[in-house]
């Protein structure tokens, strides 16, 4: 049995994702993150990643949370270097919203043939965000960032 829900949480707006917003970077030996995240506006955020490792630019991502009916989807596509795309023209990862607490967004996977929970934790300027298999208590994967200081919060 998962940890984490699976069904999608119905909201009416994105009002509570403004935590979200601002620019964070992560730094580990050779590799720095950054996330960059809009505020709501329009039904949607937008967002940017980048990972760079040994001074090299490795991958990109541009991400969004829109409201589809009365659910947040987090849609994410991957770019190389040079744009070059991961995913088909039309296709993206996308997650749904499960879980919304002040500072802590879970989303579930719902494309593809794995089953994967995004989560999103935000403690003042730290934010952790970790791809979890709903199972364990051990992320599989994951970054941790701090808010750059000077940014919108």
């Amino acid at each position: 049995m998962p940890r984490f829900a699976e069904s999608p949480l119905e909201v009416s707006s994105l009002e509570g994702f403004s935590w979200f917003q601002g620019a964070w970077v992560g730094v580990a030996e050779s590799v720095t993150v950054e996330e960059h995240w809009s505020g709501p506006a329009g039904g949607s955020l937008m967002g940017m990643f980048r990972y760079v490792e040994g001074g090299k630019a490795r991958f990109f991502e541009l991400m969004t949370l829109e409201m589809e009916h009365q659910q947040v989807v987090l849609r994410i596509k991957h770019f190389n270097p040079g744009l070059r795309g991961w995913e088909e023209k039309d296709d993206s990862v996308e997650y749904v919203l499960v879980s919304l607490t002040d500072g802590e967004a879970i989303f579930v996977k719902r494309n593809g043939s794995e089953r994967n929970w995004m989560v999103y934790r935000r403690t003042g300027d730290d934010l952790r965000i970790t791809i979890e298999s709903g199972v364990s208590d051990t992320p599989e994967g994951g970054f941790r960032f701090a808010r750059v200081r000077g940014t919108i919060s």
